[in-house]
Order: C-alpha cells, then sequence, then structure tokens
C-alpha cells in the first residue's frame, strides 16, 4: 500500500506538469508462484485498475506501460562454488508468468518493459567471487541473450504484447581485466556481448518470415517445475544444443538474418552443420556478408587468455586483446548468382552467433 500511495502521489504530480511523459512500475523481480513478487504485482495492477486513488481519491490510477525483471539465475559469492549455470527457460518462464498476471488484470494493451532482463542477479560479483561468472566473459554470454530475447519476442507474439528486454549492466572502473562483473567493456575492450548488441543496433524493423528445425518451441513453459533451476545448482548438462533465429529486412532493403547455437551447458563442444535457404530473392546477384561470434570471432577474451591473461594490460599486449574486441567476419564478403533462392552452408560450434547480410 505504502508503494501504491508513492507511486499515486508521483503519477499525479508528474503528469500535471508533462502529460506526456511515460510511467510505470512496479519493478518486482522473480514471479514465481506464490512467491512474495507475485503477490506485489497483483495487488499493484489491482490498484491501478480498481483501487481508491490515494491522491485523488478516484477510482484507479494511470498506468502507461509495466516493469518487472526477470533473472536466469543466481551465483552468490562462493569461494569454490561447483559448476552451475543460468537457464534459459526459467528466465523466459518467469517473462510468462508476468505476462499471464498483466492478461489477467487486462492491461495486455499495454508494453511491457522487462527492466532487468539478465542471466543473474549479481552485477557486481565476478569470477574471484564466484567462478561460473566466467560466463560473462565468453561467447556464452552473447548466445544466451540471443536465445532468451528470440523466446521472449516469441511469448509476446503468442500473447499479443510489446516486449522490451533491457540488459542491466554496468561499468567497473578499475577493476581487473575480465574481472567476470556485468559489463559490456572491460579496461576499454569490448567483451563478445557487446558485438551481439552491436548487431541488433544494426537491424531493420521489418520481420520476414524464419524457420529452423533446430528451434526449441515454448512448450517447455508447461513443465511444472521449471521455475525451480532458478533456485538450485542447475548446470545445464544433458541438454540438446538450440540452433535458431530470425530474419528482418534492413533498412536500405537488405536481408539481415540472425542464427545462434545455444546450449546452457557452457561446457558443451559440438559442430552443427547448417544449411541455410533464402527464397525470394528471384534470379540476380546477391553480395552476402557473413559475421560471427564465437570462441575464435568477435572475442577478445580469447585472445587475452592467449595473452597471459594479464590484469592490466599495456602496450602491445593491449592492443593484441582490443584488435580483436569488433565483430569480424568468418569469411570474406562474396558475391552469389541467386536462382529464385540462395542456399548457403556453414557450420556452427555449441556457442555461436552468426550474421548475415545479403544484398
Amino acid at each position: 500500500a505504502e508503494y501504491c500511495k508513492l507511486y499515486d502521489y508521483t503519477e499525479h504530480a508528474v503528469h500535471e506538469v508533462l502529460p506526456g511523459l511515460r510511467l510505470s512500475g512496479p519493478a518486482v523481480t522473480g514471479i514465481f508462484e506464490g512467491g512474495h513478487a507475485q503477490k506485489f504485482f497483483r495487488f499493484f495492477l489491482n490498484h491501478c485498475r480498481d483501487g481508491a486513488n490515494f491522491c485523488t481519491q478516484e477510482k484507479g490510477t494511470r498506468l502507461d506501460f509495466i516493469t518487472f525483471h526477470v533473472k536466469g539465475g543466481g551465483f552468490p559469492f562462493e569461494m569454490h562454488a561447483p559448476k552451475a549455470v543460468p537457464s534459459v527457460e526459467s528466465l523466459v518462464h518467469q517473462v510468462k508468468l508476468g505476462l499471464d498476471i498483466i492478461t489477467e488484470y487486462g492491461y495486455q494493451d499495454r508494453e511491457v518493459v522487462l527492466s532487468e532482463a539478465d542471466p543473474d542477479g549479481w552485477a557486481a560479483g565476478g569470477i574471484y567471487d564466484n567462478a561460473n561468472m566466467i560466463f560473462r566473459n565468453t561467447e556464452y554470454y552473447a548466445t544466451y541473450i540471443a536465445s532468451a530475447y528470440d523466446k521472449i519476442d516469441r511469448l509476446g507474439s503468442q500473447y499479443g504484447i510489446r516486449i522490451r528486454p533491457l540488459a542491466w549492466a554496468f561499468m567497473f572502473p578499475g577493476e581487473r581485466c575480465f574481472e567476470g562483473t556485468r559489463t559490456f567493456t572491460t579496461q576499454g575492450i569490448d567483451k563478445a556481448v557487446f558485438n551481439m548488441f552491436k548487431i541488433y543496433g544494426s537491424l531493420g524493423d521489418e520481420k520476414l518470415a524464419f524457420a529452423s528445425d533446430g528451434t526449441k518451441t515454448l512448450e517447455f513453459l508447461q513443465e511444472p517445475e521449471i521455475g525451480v533451476k532458478n533456485h538450485s545448482r542447475y548446470t545445464g548438462e544433458g541438454e540438446d544444443t538450440e540452433v535458431a533465429g530470425f530474419a528482418v529486412r534492413g533498412k536500405n532493403g537488405e536481408i539481415q538474418i540472425v542464427i545462434y547455437s545455444h546450449c546452457n551447458d557452457r561446457d558443451k563442444e559440438e559442430t552443427q552443420e547448417i544449411s541455410l535457404t533464402v527464397e525470394g530473392i528471384g534470379e540476380k546477384e546477391a553480395a552476402v556478408s557473413h559475421y560471427r561470434i564465437d570462441s575464435a570471432h568477435s572475442n577478445a577474451y580469447a585472445e587475452w587468455i592467449k595473452q597471459g591473461r594479464p590484469l592490466f594490460p599495456s602496450g602491445e599486449q593491449y592492443d593484441a586483446i582490443k584488435k580483436k574486441d569488433g565483430l569480424e567476419k568468418l569469411c570474406a564478403d562474396k558475391t552469389v548468382m541467386a536462382q529464385g533462392c540462395l542456399r548457403l552452408d556453414f557450420c556452427m560450434p555449441s556457442h555461436a552467433v552468426s550474421y548475415l547480410v545479403i544484398q
């Protein structure tokens, strides 16, 4: 009730001065069945819809969009932590639980902002606090984001609700190189995950049809124990590697295709043979660019290891690491003659993202 009172007075004051400003709440975390966050979420939405406004005494309160947080796992301070990984499925399950409540209270016409949508909950912890934070330094972080955000997008389409996930990352000046905190850069060196967001930032907004026989369905959301993974040690071992993605039309008419390969088990090593067919091109020449994030591309961490893991690299060492932090191409650009459709064959390891641009 105190939060609702705060929200009511804030909403009234803000919108008297700036009626066009968008205001939201309640930004609770972990909407699990029967939990405190879920009760708080229901209480707030019920108040905004039917409650007595603390400020105006009228019914209800203006709510421009809705926020809550979702996390894929928890990695507390543990010096000798056994292997654990974040779960894509648990994170997406939390999104579903939130959307169910939003629909229940009739707010499905509102945009939803996942104001923290991250693999874990402790941003300032690093590999020296819990060795499992290693995933933040590697290509695993990039493929986790690609897999989770793709499923969130598909879930939003299923519910007819627009969802915007927000990565809650920071900068920690003075930290050791590849400390493992939730950052996208370390000592000015971009991590592999930042290259994933560079890809997102370059995309157009016109969706094209995309299908993959390696895509996981969303049926896992019906599993009764799906949320337990977020509260127990979870390794992802024994899971299959998913190969999925999406396609859009770029701002200049080009075709942009993102294909990701992800397994929750960070130690999974296998190679998938990919056969990509692009239909509807017609008979014409097509220029193809193929960018890649994996253990050997767009991955400064791999070069940092080669350089001996310096905690504060400088000079030629720093330059060599920095040189590998951008978005790199898997192969040289090529021009091919499309005969109605275009087929491209390539391989992907268990944790990789391919970004193809066809003009």
